[in-house]
């Protein structure tokens, strides 16, 4: 009888301690997904994009905004600065006076507009500025990809990374980047982190800064791609810098 009673309380114990633990992972995970917030466009958003999300991380330490859109390798650029409201949950992606132009900025752009390229080849380019809240670019951090459509089959042939970091901004601040690091993709897309660092941001009154950049380009057929862009800040001055994106 006391060993019916032990092994009784021994299943109780071990459902107890397998339901409790679901439950906190089910409980972190629902706190993961709520801590993701899914914005709407405002009525005044120039351009609607496929995704725009927030994100606050270790007791509002860590800020992110990450955009997601799809686009057309045309040579034709999409310059837009994203304001948040996160009160509403909502942005407003607003064209900057850079757009609907074509860019043959650099010489694989220029090869490709000639037509120099091979058939089914295509360049796609995204840039993705920190701005401050005066309108002033602090960091810049641009990704550049090639690829060929075989038939249906994708492969990258060319790639292509710059940065830059106001050092110092028109309002004296300096901005440095600490480091670089390629993704590890597969062959017909690439991704690229920057991570750019300040210490005199609002005087320095606010500590140290950072903002990283992800940017990520998936070559698709026919020459369409989507790309992610994210800025995710730490600090206490985080939260007033805000994206300025490109496409081409």
């Amino acid at each position: 009888m006391k060993k019916i009673i032990s092994m009784s309380m021994f299943l109780m114990l071990l459902t107890f301690l397998t339901f409790g633990h679901q439950a906190s992972a089910n409980d972190d995970l629902k706190m993961e997904k709520e801590n993701v917030i899914e914005l709407t466009a405002d009525d005044n958003s120039e351009i609607i994009l496929d995704s725009v999300q927030i994100s606050n991380e270790n007791n509002d330490e860590n800020y992110l905004i990450s955009i997601r859109d799809t686009r057309v390798a045309n040579g034709v650029v999409e310059e837009y600065d994203l304001y948040i409201d996160s009160e509403n949950n909502t942005y407003q992606a607003l064209k900057t006076e850079n757009n609907e132009y074509t860019d043959d900025s650099t010489e694989e752009r220029a090869l490709a507009r000639s037509g120099t390229l091979a058939t089914n080849t295509y360049l796609a380019s995204v840039s993705a500025s920190t701005m401050d809240p005066a309108v002033i670019e602090l960091t810049k951090t641009v990704l550049s990809l090639r690829w060929k459509d075989n038939n249906g089959s994708l492969s990258y042939d060319w790639r292509g990374l710059s940065t830059w970091a106001a050092n110092p901004s028109s309002l004296n601040t300096n901005w440095y980047l600490s480091w670089t690091k390629w993704g590890n993709d597969p062959t017909y897309f690439q991704s690229v982190t920057a991570e750019y660092v300040n210490y005199d941001f609002l005087g320095g009154a606010m500590g140290t800064t950072f903002a990283k950049t992800y940017i990520y380009i998936g070559g698709q057929k026919g020459g369409k791609y989507n790309y992610t862009t994210d800025l995710t800040t730490t600090g206490e001055a985080g939260k007033l810098l805000w994206l300025r994106v490109k496409t081409n």
